[in-house]
């Protein structure tokens, strides 16, 4: 079959003055009616079309799941594969649309393709109730002595409210007509029912996924066996077995190395084909959950209030998301990644909007240098300033243990040194202390006043013990540790009882971590615990795991 189609300028100029019977006809010439050949790289789904096989009982089959998911190849193969050619007409609407929602397209369409089949049935209604035209088709169906599949392809193009029509329609073929919906969103009929009377086939994004294996025959070099190792599992497991991110990453998997233009490939496609199109309040709700791993039911109802049901199953259907194990919710990597690219091509005032509450989120569960991150992101300095001094994190930014936080911290907190922020002194020391420059912190630090905020006060005392310690300021060094001690008062969230505060640093090559500091470039020293002699000892024993650094 040959498709026919009508240029979409021409089509919208010859119906803006058009009857609706008029209108719906070029709407017909907007639309595909052959069955789509398949890619050149085409990978058979067994376990895909196995779940298709069970459909030859049932009138109604309905396919969902975002772009790149491969549900028109998948059909096309189904319907190759099965022999069912002969039985099977195909739509893929198309066109502009203000034509697709007029209400006389559906049916027109249907004429075609049951034209196809070779069931004449009466020209298509212009508006008229369900009532009035669909006996004439589904009585034709019937006559036809046979059963018959009309897949309507990319059906969510298709605006016009055709509930009540397809509704009735297959009531009436009795059975001698499947209509299979292939769309990015369920079509608007009473699925409840359907499933009730259990007479409804759905597959979803998690239906389409590719396996393991069959991401190993798409990746494998040609000529070669596919070879599944744990290596494509991992590289399935970030794309989720979306197909179209495996299909544009397959060039990063042959060179072992992420990123470059397979990464600008996903982007764009993931943008302009699968966040773009989506409704605004969703976009929003997909920048502001992609900040976190995995998000709950909390974090999802404080970006989307009373839509949040609403939201999450959209994501589910338009976004790839999942529900964890634990119940949680969370995208796989390959579009978490792609929207937290996203996110941060947008405009400030919107990427605070959507950071601030998931920095809050993260605040609330610990993840405090995660939330610190999400409120610089979101310039939001004070809420950076309380988790600084308040939350004891200025340590961090003496820290490169942590190869996750530490460069990314430094950045985010450098706008601070600058500023009048009532951080800006302890991030000017902790940063000049990390470059090597203990006198320039000691300066920095001795600018802070006496009289300041006992948590302002500790985080100096500290940084002073830090310093003291690695200048060879034994004195000092014990004497700065024991004010920052005592300001703290109880242990704070970086602390143990019986043990000084948790401060780590490598300022030209020297090390501290846990709750020691360091003499030299190289060793890391771990204080003795507290409590058998009432004190601190000046005593110091080397800790194995850091002498070779």
């Amino acid at each position: 079959m040959k498709a026919t189609r009508l240029h979409p300028i021409a089509a919208t100029e010859s119906t803006a003055s058009a009857s609706p019977a008029t209108r719906a006809a070029d709407a017909v010439w907007a639309c595909r009616f052959d069955v789509p050949g398949l890619p050149r790289h085409h990978v058979h789904r067994q376990r895909a079309l196995e779940l298709l096989s069970r459909t030859d009982d049932v009138p109604l089959v309905v396919v969902t799941a975002p772009p790149g998911t491969g549900k028109t190849t998948l059909l096309a193969e189904w319907v190759k594969a099965e022999g069912r050619s002969g039985d099977t007409a195909w739509v893929t609407f198309d066109g502009p649309p203000d034509v697709l929602a007029q209400r006389g397209v559906f049916a027109a369409c249907l004429g075609r393709c049951l034209a196809d089949l070779g069931v004449d049935v009466a020209p298509g209604h212009d508006d008229r109730p369900s009532a009035a035209w669909v006996s004439s088709p589904a009585s034709a169906v019937v006559a036809a002595g046979r059963r018959l599949t009309i897949v309507l392809d990319d059906h969510h193009r298709l605006t016009a409210d055709v509930a009540d029509d397809v509704d009735l329609l297959l009531r009436l073929t009795r059975g001698r007509l499947r209509l299979v919906f292939a769309g990015r969103r369920p079509p608007a009929l009473p699925l409840h029912r359907y499933r009730l009377e259990n007479t409804l086939v759905e597959l979803g994004a998690g239906d389409l996924a590719f396996d393991d294996g069959e991401a190993a025959t798409l990746l494998a070099t040609p000529g070669e066996p596919p070879q599944p190792t744990a290596g494509v599992h991992d590289w399935n497991a970030y794309h989720g077995g979306w197909v179209a991110g495996l299909v544009l990453s397959r060039r990063s998997w042959h060179v072992g190395r992420p990123g470059g233009t397979a990464e600008s490939d996903v982007d764009d496609y993931f943008r302009h084909e699968v966040f773009d199109p989506l409704p605004v309040e969703l976009r929003r709700f997909l920048l502001g959950t992609c900040v976190v791993d995995a998000f709950d039911d909390e974090l999802a109802r404080e970006l989307a209030g009373p839509a949040t049901d609403r939201l999450v199953r959209l994501a589910e259907c338009s976004a790839f998301a999942t529900t964890t194990r634990t119940g949680d919710h969370a995208y796989p990597g390959v579009v978490r990644d792609a929207l937290r690219r996203e996110l941060e091509r947008g405009a400030p005032r919107q990427v605070s909007a959507v950071r601030l509450p998931a920095a809050a989120w993260l605040r609330r569960r610990g993840a405090l240098e995660r939330a610190l991150l999400e409120y610089a992101a979101a310039e939001a300095w004070d809420e950076v300033a309380g988790l600084l001094i308040d939350g004891q994190l200025v340590s961090r930014l003496l820290y490169e243990g942590d190869e996750r936080f530490a460069g990314p911290l430094r950045r985010a907190c450098e706008p601070l040194a600058g500023s009048e922020n009532r951080a800006a002194p302890v991030v000017r020391a902790a940063l000049r202390l990390a470059d090597g420059d203990a006198l320039g912190c000691a300066q920095t630090l001795s600018s802070v006043p006496e009289d300041a905020d006992p948590a302002l006060r500790a985080c100096v005392t500290a940084l002073d013990a830090v310093r003291a310690r690695l200048t060879a300021d034994a004195d000092g060094a014990l004497a700065s540790a024991e004010a920052a001690q005592r300001d703290l008062g109880a242990p704070g969230p970086s602390t143990r009882p019986g043990h000084s505060p948790h401060w780590c640093v490598s300022p030209a090559g020297s090390r501290c971590c846990g709750t020691g500091t360091s003499t030299s470039p190289g060793r890391c020293w771990r204080t003795r615990r507290r409590g058998r002699t009432g004190g601190h000892s000046p005593r110091c024993t080397p800790t194995a795991s850091h002498t070779s650094r």
